[in-house]
């Protein structure tokens, strides 16, 4: 017959686990009491490390064929303040085309018509969609309203069927792709404010939304690369220009949960085709990767500057290398307008550089993978409950100071995380979360001490001077195996003694 099975120790267990689920919750109840202030310190925390990387390992990889075509305050002091007559951002565009650019992207928008009363023959239109027609890859800017939720109110509904009526349906659809029936992410759903004149929308390359979605803090880090309209997906104007510079074609695009797949891509540098999978939240929104700075990200130059030197006989040979293939962003960069937020980089960044970092990030494949809901939940409850379970094996001092230990290796896992993979864990709620399970680990094992140390004095007081007591609870191992020391005793005894107690009084002896 065995012997009898040792059954574990779960009292042991028990106090760790208390104190790491009790941690747990705590955090839980600080998302519930204020929902945005533990992710607005996680965004913090990114864009801290998004600032560190620049600074350790310097800008990102840059496609060199991007290129910013600023309406910058020297432009407007030569030609004039904006917005431009459509006349003379043709001749940018023409400028451009003949300098040898593969497409101009507008971060522009040109919903209306010129005024009769200033161009009563119409030319500047015209000679605008001249040049669209000319360059052949040209990206125009629609504006949406953006939404979690499918609204269909009637007066609204009224409204956007109106715009949607003066906007021809097929042209509309050449400029979007179907959305499937019951998509695998909870898209935006846009409303169309402000499309292309219909003049414009008809020779343009593509059609792409700039409507941004900022977080609760304000800031802007992602962008959603689709939207659903009605049945219809609409590009973002970046992602419509990436498509094309991948080779493939908006028909190839399908969506996954968390992930948006250009199919039979061809990345720059590679040489097979392949599906390109880009990483995305619930919404079908991208983590952009900022290069650097505005001003030091790609190739800047104003569009006075690009005139005037396209036709210098000296500087054109040098302004043609540079525009060789390249992709152009006309956008307006002057000093006071309105077109400015906050980015991980810059808290006054001209939000137009987001359209050209988004390209950046698709072509170079520096994708950023934020952490999902249920990630965060298994770090959050993996470091209370793994931080608390460590005080079972050590001491207290030594138990504080691997807990320190762990937790700020968590936070380094998270740095080389970011820096060499791309992935964006939770550091704010996994820190405090290991904070507080240490911090109630420690108090659990000063106050059971401090229980111990009084059963300890209550049962050894009645046989033991108060200076023996005072020694044996200040080390507990007297208690188990004793001291081994080199001792001298003397054994002494009275005469008859014995006999002489025996025969008088206990107070006498």
């Amino acid at each position: 017959m065995g012997g009898r099975v040792k059954r574990p120790d779960i009292a042991r267990y028990a106090p760790p686990l208390v104190a790491g689920l009790a941690a747990a919750c705590v955090i839980g109840l600080i998302h519930l009491a204020l929902p945005t202030y533990l992710k607005e310190l996680d965004l913090q925390i990114s864009d801290r490390m998004h600032q560190l990387r620049l600074q350790v390992y310097g800008p990102l990889r840059q496609d060199p064929r991007l290129i910013h075509v600023n309406v910058d305050d020297s432009s407007v002091s030569v030609l004039g303040r904006v917005p431009w007559p459509r006349d003379l951002v043709a001749q940018v565009v023409d400028t451009a085309r003949d300098l040898g650019a593969h497409a101009v992207v507008f971060d522009v928008l040109f919903p209306f018509p010129t005024s009769p009363k200033i161009d009563p023959k119409n030319e500047n239109d015209r000679a605008f969609a001249q040049a669209l027609s000319a360059i052949g890859r040209s990206y125009i800017a629609s504006a949406l309203d953006l939404t979690k939720t499918l609204e269909t109110e009637g007066q609204q509904e009224a409204e956007d069927l109106k715009r949607e009526m003066v906007y021809p349906t097929e042209l509309l659809r050449r400029h979007t792709a179907p959305a499937p029936v019951h998509p695998p992410m909870a898209l935006y759903y846009g409303k169309t404010r402000f499309l292309p004149l219909e003049a414009f929308g008809q020779v343009a390359g593509g059609i792409g939304h700039i409507s941004r979605s900022a977080d609760s803090d304000g800031g802007v880090r992602r962008n959603p690369l689709v939207v659903q309209v009605k049945d219809r997906l609409f590009p973002a104007l970046s992602f419509r220009v990436a498509v094309d510079l991948l080779g493939s074609d908006l028909s190839k695009v399908a969506l996954e949960p968390g992930a948006v797949i250009v199919r039979d891509a061809l990345v720059p540098g590679e040489a097979a085709r392949k599906d390109l999978r880009i990483p995305v939240d619930r919404q079908g929104q991208m983590t952009v990767s900022f290069a650097n700075e505005w001003d030091q990200a790609f190739m800047h130059i104003s569009a006075a500057e690009l005139l005037e030197e396209a036709e210098d006989p000296e500087k054109r040979p040098e302004l043609e290398k540079k525009f060789k293939d390249a992709v152009v962003l006309y956008a307006v960069s002057t000093t006071g307008t309105s077109d400015t937020g906050t980015v991980p980089l810059e808290s006054a960044y001209p939000l137009n550089g987001v359209h050209m970092n988004m390209i950046n990030t698709i072509l170079t494949q520096q994708f950023l993978v934020e952490s999902g809901p249920y990630t965060v939940l298994y770090l959050v409850l993996g470091m209370a409950i793994g931080v608390a379970l460590l005080s079972l094996w050590l001491q207290p001092y030594i138990y504080l100071i691997v807990a320190i230990a762990t937790i700020s290796g968590y936070v380094a896992l998270a740095w080389a995380g970011f820096n060499e993979f791309g992935r964006i864990l939770p550091v704010a709620p996994v820190v405090l979360v290991g904070v507080i399970s240490s911090a109630g680990m420690l108090t659990y094992r000063y106050a059971a001490g401090e229980r111990e140390k009084q059963k300890t004095r209550a049962a050894f007081a009645p046989y033991f001077a108060p200076a023996v007591v005072e020694m044996l609870l200040s080390d507990a191992t007297r208690l188990m195996g004793g001291q081994r020391k080199e001792l001298t005793i003397l054994f002494s005894d009275i005469v008859s003694f014995t006999t002489l107690c025996e025969g008088i009084e206990p107070e006498v002896v």
